[in-house]
């Protein structure tokens, strides 16, 4: 007669290793972090904090801009100047196109004349209307700086116009 044959254990149950069982998953202990890599995140926080420690105290040297409103009693004149530097512009716009076009030469120089007195007109209108804030060095208060950016523009169209006509 044979053997007789081992019981089975419970579903679920698992069979100890004197019965012919596996024996029980016991997981490696788990490994720390490499020193080297502690170290090297260290010192990245180190340098970080450095760098923003030295941002911080070379910020309050530089100067800070400061833009303040100005009530001027010319808000009036100065649309009236924009309107005129539109008109500057679609002026010269309208002469550079003829510049282009053959057999138009006579009317482009006319053109050419035309927008130059308007431009400059609009230029010395925007000119008078500074000259009451400029300081002893001719230069315009920081406040009124905007002012220029449209005046520079008109700049640029006269001398564009009066390299194109060959003057």
């Amino acid at each position: 007669m044979a053997a007789p044959r081992p019981q089975r254990t419970a579903p679920g149950a698992r069979r100890s290793p004197e019965e012919g069982g596996r024996p029980a998953f016991v997981a490696a202990p788990k490994k720390g972090a490499h020193p080297a890599l502690l170290i090297g995140l260290l010192a990245l926080v180190v340098v970080t904090g450095g760098i923003m420690a030295w941002a911080l105290i070379t910020d309050k040297d530089r100067a800070e801009t400061v833009v303040t409103e100005v009530e001027t009693d010319n808000w009036k004149e100065w649309t009236e100047i924009k309107n005129d530097i539109r008109e500057a512009e679609r002026r010269f716009n309208e002469t550079m196109k003829l510049r282009t076009v053959d057999g138009q030469h006579e009317l482009f120089t006319q053109k050419v004349d035309e927008t130059l007195d308007f431009i400059s007109g609009v230029s010395d209108k925007a000119a008078l209307m500074l000259d009451p804030i400029r300081n002893a060095d001719g230069d315009v208060p920081p406040e009124y700086e905007g002012y220029l950016n449209e005046t520079k523009q008109l700049s640029i169209w006269l001398d564009d116009l009066v390299k194109s006509s060959g003057f």
